[in-house]
């Protein structure tokens, strides 16, 4: 252990604290996490500590893919905008690091928990909207009711709390004698599903049909059974969700809508804009496939393909996939760092034990998923959802 036990005593209890105001507080979380730092500095050790990161193949990974932001500042014009993005990667030159070093391989079921009992309150703040007991505020619309966050982060949150509970349940022992337990994780499982549907964000709803599905893997093997209560399950959660939640089916018809205008070339839909961000940022990583633009460049150099290519369509700061970003900004050379990130998470997952491995497998797909549609590891939500839980799962625990 490199912290020393007195220091432990504080560090724990802000990690659980930190857990818990994940999914709710932009504040509050970063005030813990300054607080979890400057204990960090204060209890010493750094011998220890740094021999500890060095060894930690996930904590090397992650702070290589800072230096990419970093060095990719080199070739940046706009070294204003370059600034901002390598400020956003700062969870992964400190955070990470530091709190590989903080886990504890007996505690990770205090870190789930709490990280629950945050989203509990985030329900109940989304359904009492909802069901219009509270005020719309902040982000909150009685059609999309996401209050803490846009519902771009709020529903793969909620999506990644239904596996987490879904988990529970799946691999619930001694329901007998724990009946209770039971049906309140039910229930709680049940209204997070309720509120993926009911809010807007589409990736966090194909998030949990994939984590659904993988869920069913975990527990039952890729039988044919498994197969068809797959089948079976999400068909009917998808059916009860298009017929009872309206904003959940003007979102999938609106995908038909964007799709058929782009038949008359309008790409000034969601579906439509989206397509062009990938066509435009194609082109970028095509004239510069190495290195890239550069860490702040990105915006300066799509004005000017989105000008040539697709005028009458929007520009935009971010193509809405984490891949796309990341490649346009370092080339092909960045994309590798990029997802070598995940390569290392997977391959620590394998040697961990069946509880640590199945969720860290979920928290990589889940991930893996949703960057498809947008640049998750650059919004502080999920940023620290990827971070904290990384920290968690893929610790080489020296217990396993």
């Amino acid at each position: 252990m490199t912290i020393n036990s007195y220091s432990d005593k504080f560090l724990q209890p802000l990690l659980i604290g930190l857990t818990f105001f994940l999914p709710l507080s932009v504040f509050f979380t970063n005030l813990i996490a300054l607080l979890i730092l400057l204990i960090w500095i204060a209890s010493g050790k750094f011998r220890l500590k740094i021999k500890e990161i060095y060894f930690s193949k996930i904590a090397k990974a992650s702070i290589y893919l800072f230096c990419v932001y970093l060095v990719g500042l080199i070739w940046s014009s706009d070294l204003f905008w370059g600034l901002e993005m390598t400020r956003k990667m700062l969870e992964f030159l400190i955070l990470l690091p530091i709190l590989i070093t903080i886990t504890r391989h007996q505690n990770i079921s205090q870190y789930i928990n709490a990280f629950l009992y945050g989203t509990i309150i985030l329900l109940i703040l989304s359904y009492g909207v909802w069901f219009e007991i509270l005020p719309t505020f902040k982000y909150a619309t009685i059609e999309n009711p996401t209050p803490l966050m846009s519902h771009i982060s709020h529903t793969p949150i909620i999506a990644f709390a239904s596996y987490l509970v879904g988990y529970k349940l799946l691999f619930f022992e001694d329901i007998n004698k724990r009946r209770l337990l039971f049906i309140c994780l039910l229930i709680f499982f049940i209204s997070l599903t309720s509120n993926v549907f009911i809010t807007a964000g589409r990736a966090g709803q194909l998030a949990y049909y994939l984590l659904f599905g993988l869920l069913i893997f975990q527990r039952f093997g890729i039988t044919l059974k498994g197969l068809l209560l797959i089948i079976f399950s999400l068909t009917l959660v998808f059916f009860i969700s298009y017929n009872y939640s309206e904003t959940y089916k003007k979102r999938i018809n609106e995908i038909s809508f964007d799709l058929s205008e782009m038949d008359n070339d309008r790409f000034n839909t969601s579906i439509g804009q989206r397509i062009t961000f990938i066509h435009n940022s194609l082109i970028l990583i095509k004239e510069n496939p190495f290195i890239g633009v550069g860490t702040g460049d990105f915006p300066t150099a799509y004005e000017l393909i989105n000008k040539k290519y697709t005028p009458s369509v929007e520009i935009t700061t971010n193509p809405h996939n984490m891949y796309l970003m990341v490649t346009t900004q370092f080339g092909i050379l960045g994309l590798l760092i990029f997802l070598n990130l995940f390569y290392v998470a997977y391959k620590i997952s394998i040697r961990q034990n069946t509880f640590i491995r199945n969720h860290g497998i979920a928290l990589l797909l889940f991930f893996l998923f949703i960057n498809l549609f947008e640049s998750y590891l650059l919004g502080h939500f999920t940023t620290f959802l990827f971070v904290l839980f990384s920290s968690i799962f893929f610790k080489e625990y020296e217990t396993n």
